[in-house]
């Protein structure tokens, strides 16, 4: 009687992971369509900040960069908000430009707020002026 049940939990876990799998692709042509238009999109990242002068340098980095629209930055939180034309791949390049390590947290169009998301971890305790 096990095998059946463990049957069960091995095919009910590939469907889960089939269809997350399925709208998160979905999501990301969506987003990827967006980006392709020209449209600015939210983009939100973790980003190792311990103090101000690290949050100045991201700011540096993005601020003025064609296709850049806002910069927002929270150093107690180590979230970086981006408003751009560019693709992710391009804004955290931009990011990790300063020295810092950057995670893609979420991304949505500028009319909504983000949409995707996805688990964030940054460990580090020092700051590298």
């Amino acid at each position: 009687m096990a095998a059946p049940v463990s049957s069960f939990i091995s095919v009910s876990r590939k469907l889960g992971t089939f269809l997350f799998n399925s709208v998160f692709i979905a999501q990301a042509a969506t987003v990827v369509h967006n980006m392709d238009s020209g449209r600015p999109t939210k983009l939100e990242f973790a980003v190792q900040m311990t103090c101000e002068s690290c949050a100045d340098k991201v700011r540096a980095a993005l601020e003025g960069k064609p296709g850049v629209s806002s910069v927002s930055i929270d150093v107690g939180k180590e979230e970086v908000l981006v408003e751009a034309a560019l693709t992710s791949a391009e804004v955290q390049s931009l990011i990790e430009s300063t020295g810092r390590r950057a995670v893609l947290k979420g991304i949505g169009g500028s009319e909504q707020g983000l949409s995707g998301s996805s688990v964030a971890s940054l460990a580090s305790n020092e700051c590298s002026l």
